[in-house]
């Protein structure tokens, strides 16, 4: 599964976050496909758009608790912008998750921590990245 998630093109991890609500797929399998599409530059926003348009039928499977709600929350750390740092916030705040409270916190704050390292270093970065040309 963690292979098919490592397409650069769109519509296959579109098509292939589609077919992890299948009855085909095991309901934790679901889980894993989503969080490897996130992994997956190409795949981290498509991953998050997914969970939010699916989430009741997230929270219906996942909902009462487990790891499984929290590991899906969780795939919302790696993104960078303050943009996106208030659509999960947002998001959040209109569809409670009791049972990943904590983690929707934390993912909040790795956020926050990614967009204030992003702006303390992307100069060095580019003048480094420019030097090794």
């Amino acid at each position: 599964l963690g292979s098919l998630s490592r397409f650069q093109q769109e519509t296959l991890l579109s098509d292939l976050l589609k077919r992890s609500l299948s009855e085909d797929v095991r309901s934790q399998d679901t889980v894993l496909v989503i969080g490897a599409v996130a992994g997956n530059s190409k795949g981290r926003n498509l991953a998050w758009e997914f969970v939010k348009s699916n989430w009741s039928e997230f929270d219906r499977r996942y909902g009462k608790g487990g790891f499984a709600l929290m590991n899906l929350v969780s795939i919302t750390g790696a993104f960078t912008t303050a943009d996106r740092l208030k659509d999960v916030g947002d998001f959040f705040q209109s569809h409670k998750a009791p049972s990943a409270e904590r983690t929707i916190q934390q993912s909040l704050e790795r956020i926050k921590l990614n967009i204030t390292w992003l702006e303390n270093n992307r100069q060095s970065i580019k003048e480094w990245m420019i030097s090794k040309q």
